[in-house]
């Protein structure tokens, strides 16, 4: 998938109803996720997920964003519960590397899955509400920020 310089929302543009109770994607992260927006730096990036009603009152995703000190990718568990928005830091990766990240909707929370090749699992139970029936939200750049360039991820499905 692909945002264009200047824009927020990547291409293909993902949507559609759920009612699986596990939403998984490979995910990889191409050279073009390097970016520098100074104060911005530190927003999160939308990756993918599932939101109920209203995505800023109950919704999980994934978030990313370029860290320029480490090199590498910080991915988040970003959920709104109740309105109440919640990220926490869940593992940085390198560029180039493919790994899986699942969203388990469990009713009470959202588990949190990263596997990737020779490393143990990240696990993170972040508390929310979820639904029988969802909306699938895909990729967003921002906060605030458009993407600088045009930024590319591959993902599976």
């Amino acid at each position: 998938m692909k945002v264009k310089a200047n824009k927020h929302r990547f291409t293909p543009i993902s949507f559609g109803l759920t009612c699986s109770d596990i939403i998984s994607k490979e995910v990889q992260f191409e050279y073009s996720c390097k970016y520098d927006i100074g104060e911005d730096q530190s927003d999160i990036n939308k990756l993918f997920g599932v939101g109920f009603f209203h995505h800023h009152s109950n919704s999980g995703r994934f978030g990313w964003r370029w860290n320029i000190v480490t090199q590498k990718v910080e991915l988040f568990a970003y959920v709104y519960n109740r309105g109440r928005r919640i990220s926490e830091y869940l593992c940085s990766i390198s560029l180039g590397e493919i790994c899986r990240l699942s969203i388990l909707l469990l009713g009470d929370g959202y588990g949190f899955i990263i596997q990737r090749k020779g490393l143990p699992a990240v696990h993170k139970f972040i508390e929310g509400q979820t639904f029988f029936i969802g909306y699938k939200l895909g990729a967003y750049f921002g906060g605030n920020r458009r993407a600088p360039h045009d930024i590319k991820i591959w993902t599976s499905q």
